[in-house]
């Protein structure tokens, strides 16, 4: 005879159910294969990369893949060597919800309901955008070696690699959005680490480096919306790239002095505050780097160009 559960048992069901499922995301990270399923507009496909690049990008996949973290936009993997970063694309993030478009809800939640639909679309076109950015214009800033966005059949390559609870799984990185970068390492403990072992010239040079690589990027007229260096901005060496990619927008005001320069203080500041715990004199190297790109006062120009008087008479 079969019993129905009763109440207090479906309930109970319910929240194992629910506990399973966070415990299972959390473990993961989310990933699956759903997850980077790729469907975007073809208007983001990129040109054919050379076959000497096509031919690079097989001898990097020809090895294991291993999970290292996430991000807001892209699953990344490391590559058994150390010196590549495979990320998977986040597409379930940047595509339309044609549910919650649909989906009929009371008047006072309608706004709520749109402003979120909206929201959603102008963040993936700001993420889809800024990988065209980081593609077309700034590869090399951003140790860029592959970037696709709609699949194609430009990059029939097998990858495989684990995820974080050790499933191993192969794909073909043509039906995927993917880039590969230079594998970088985190400024701060870098920076904290040539300190400690009092290789303060190489300290310097990498400052150096940050601020060159900020204005660089700023004289092609790009700006980034999350410019936290301790977290989007790395170094292989004692040479700065940028890590996210996910944030770029094109700005030709970025290209003026004053509005670089004024960016280069905004950034800076929390690079500035970490300096200030670790070293005085990189706090000192870091402000003289900035002044080195500070416009000249207009008092400045006139006494570099004096006017000359005539003396003829």
């Amino acid at each position: 005879m079969f019993l129905f559960p009763s109440r207090k048992q479906l309930i109970t069901l319910f929240l194992a159910l629910v506990s399973l499922r966070v415990s299972y995301y959390w473990q993961s990270d989310g990933f699956s294969l759903g997850r980077i399923e790729n469907s975007f507009p073809k208007q983001y496909e990129l040109a054919r990369p050379s076959e000497e690049k096509l031919s690079l990008l097989k001898t990097i996949c020809e090895q294991h893949f291993s999970y290292l973290g996430k991000g807001s936009q892209a699953y990344a993997f490391q590559s058994a060597d150390g010196k590549y970063v495979l990320k998977l694309f986040k597409s379930y993030h940047l595509k339309p919800v044609p549910w919650l478009e649909n989906l009929n809800v009371p008047a006072f939640l309608d706004t709520y309901k749109r402003f979120h639909i909206k929201r959603r679309k102008q963040r993936a076109k700001l993420a889809l955008e800024s990988y065209k950015i980081t593609h077309n214009l700034i590869p090399d800033e951003c140790g860029c070696l592959f970037l696709q966005i709609v699949p194609s059949s430009y990059f029939h390559q097998p990858v495989t690699f684990t995820d974080k609870i050790g499933r191993t799984m192969t794909i073909d990185l043509a039906k995927h959005g993917f880039m590969v970068q230079k594998k970088a390492d985190l400024l701060f403990p870098t920076i904290a680490r040539l300190v400690q072992e009092k290789k303060m010239a190489d300290a310097k040079t990498l400052i150096h480096s940050i601020v060159n690589l900020i204005v660089v990027r700023s004289k092609k007229g790009i700006q980034d919306q999350d410019p936290d260096l301790h977290k989007n901005c790395g170094c292989i060496g004692l040479e700065a790239q940028f890590i996210d990619v996910g944030s770029f927008h094109t700005n030709e005001k970025a290209k003026n002095p004053e509005v670089y320069v004024n960016d280069l203080k905004k950034i800076s500041r929390r690079l500035r505050l970490f300096l200030e715990g670790v070293s005085p004199e990189l706090v000192q190297a870091l402000d003289q780097e900035l002044q080195a790109f500070a416009p000249p006062k207009q008092d400045e120009v006139l006494c570099k160009n004096p006017i000359k008087r005539d003396t003829s008479n």
